[in-house]
């Protein structure tokens, strides 16, 4: 059924998101969500479908996908943060010069005080693992409950570096 329902509609959603610019991930992320929101109503006897199945389902996928662009236009509009922007890529180097090298320490010293879930959860994150193998390796019950959880640790973990005074350094630092 759901490869069906894959073969029928996702080359329209592929190509709804690729003209507005997106991306082929980003493609499939917004199927993969359109098809638990649908899976989570069905389960709760919430579906009501008053029109085609393919109609509810390009709603479904046109909210999610504007939500998207919605970030994305303000992500664009934000000043551009140097620090925060390096601090995930510090992450995965191996070769770090002594600038980015301050930035990883500064990532490490506050991903430490995250509590257990949200710390695993972050590691998972920064190592590439997708929201689905977080999900089952963490015991989520979906990956909309993974992505939830990962914005609310990650939005945590910005704001203390944002209030970490080393961090107003290495601004500075890299501003001068």
């Amino acid at each position: 059924m759901i490869i069906h329902i894959y073969d029928a509609y996702y080359p329209v959603l592929q190509n709804m998101v690729k003209s507005q610019g997106g991306e082929e991930s980003e493609a499939r992320d917004v199927f993969q969500d359109s098809m638990l929101i649908i899976y989570d109503k069905i389960r709760k006897d919430e579906l009501i479908l008053d029109c085609e199945f393919g109609t509810y389902l390009y709603a479904v996928w046109k909210n999610l996908w504007l939500k998207i662009l919605k970030k994305k236009k303000q992500a664009y509009k934000r000043e551009h943060d140097p620090g925060l922007m390096l601090v995930e890529e510090e992450w995965r180097k191996k070769d770090v010069d002594t600038y980015k090298e301050e930035h990883y320490i500064l990532l490490r010293k506050h991903l430490e005080k995250l509590d257990k879930k949200c710390s695993e959860l972050m590691s998972l994150y920064f190592q590439h693992y997708s929201y689905r193998e977080i999900c089952e390796l963490m015991g989520f019950r979906d990956i909309v409950q993974v992505r939830k959880k990962k914005h609310r640790c990650k939005e945590k973990l910005k704001r203390w570096i944002r209030k970490d005074a080393y961090y107003e350094i290495l601004l500075k630092q890299y501003k001068g």
